[in-house]
């Protein structure tokens, strides 16, 4: 009769065998799944020692973070793939515990990190070019306090800037289709209790304060002398399913070409204060 360290070394067997079909894979490619990186080609003129110093830095993170993001999504896309080939559903679980909790985990919040990272970097980008260009005095809150208005006031002397807005309006969080899909993840996970990954049932019991009027009918409210317009406590008894990797992987590709989309945003703001920024200096 097989023991549990049989098991154990049957289980050790299998995750290699993962690793090493995880790895042929890689190494062959899969031409069909789209999933672009950026390359580190970008460049701007100005010497500006604030603003360009500012610039090289954010430019190399952003473009870092998107290439680990879409490095992610193709090791989920591989091992998704690996683990299909595999029926038994005890040794399925074992797999995904093993090899696509963690990264499922990471690419979800991969695409609301980035968008902070390319807010936090418009709005200095954007403060040193209004100084240098538009005279404006050097006068802006701490990073801790900046938000989503600084930005969109400070980019408004851009005409690209405009483009921005809009694509950030489609990444991460600030896109309610991603929110929904993704059973606000990202949200959840940081302050609250998240939907689990891969397997198992979260917030069997919610609780939510309703007004009386959106809650019950008139005719209810009359029948049982329950007042209008009144805030009360409701409970609701239920489940949030899990996320599981096959159906978060065509969600997560669509945020990645936002995200591209994003860059290229990004980009072409930070080409026009530099084109603006290097006039004064020659």
């Amino acid at each position: 009769m097989p023991t549990q360290g049989d098991s154990e070394k049957a289980l050790l067997e299998t995750f290699k065998r993962v690793s090493s079909r995880y790895y042929e894979l890689l190494s062959m490619g899969d031409p069909e799944f789209r999933c672009d990186f950026l390359t580190f080609t970008y460049k701007t003129n100005s010497t500006h020692p604030i603003w360009a110093s500012y610039e090289e830095e954010f430019t190399r993170t952003i473009v870092n973070q998107f290439n680990e993001f879409a490095s992610c999504l193709y090791r989920l896309h591989l091992l998704e793939k690996i683990i299909g080939e595999y029926d038994d559903s005890k040794i399925q679980i074992n797999l995904r515990a093993e090899f696509t909790h963690i990264p499922l985990h990471y690419a979800l919040h991969k695409p609301s990190e980035i968008s902070s990272r390319v807010k936090f970097s418009c709005i200095h980008l954007s403060h040193q070019a209004n100084c240098a260009v538009h005279g404006d005095k050097d006068e802006i809150v701490n990073d801790k306090k900046l938000n989503f208005d600084h930005l969109k006031r400070l980019v408004s002397k851009w005409p690209s800037g405009a483009e921005l807005i809009v694509a950030l309006n489609s990444v991460g969080n600030q896109n309610p289709n991603f929110v929904e899909a993704t059973q606000d993840f990202r949200n959840k996970s940081q302050h609250r209790l998240p939907p689990s990954l891969e397997m198992g049932l979260t917030n069997r019991v919610r609780r939510q304060v309703v007004n009386t009027d959106d809650f019950l009918p008139e005719i209810v409210r009359q029948n049982f002398g329950i007042e209008s317009n009144k805030q009360v406590v409701s409970y609701g008894f239920g489940s949030a399913p899990p996320l599981k990797t096959k159906d978060m992987i065509p969600i997560l590709l669509e945020q990645h070409e936002a995200l591209r989309n994003l860059f290229f945003r990004y980009w072409d703001l930070v080409q026009e204060q530099d084109r603006a920024i290097s006039a004064l200096e020659s």
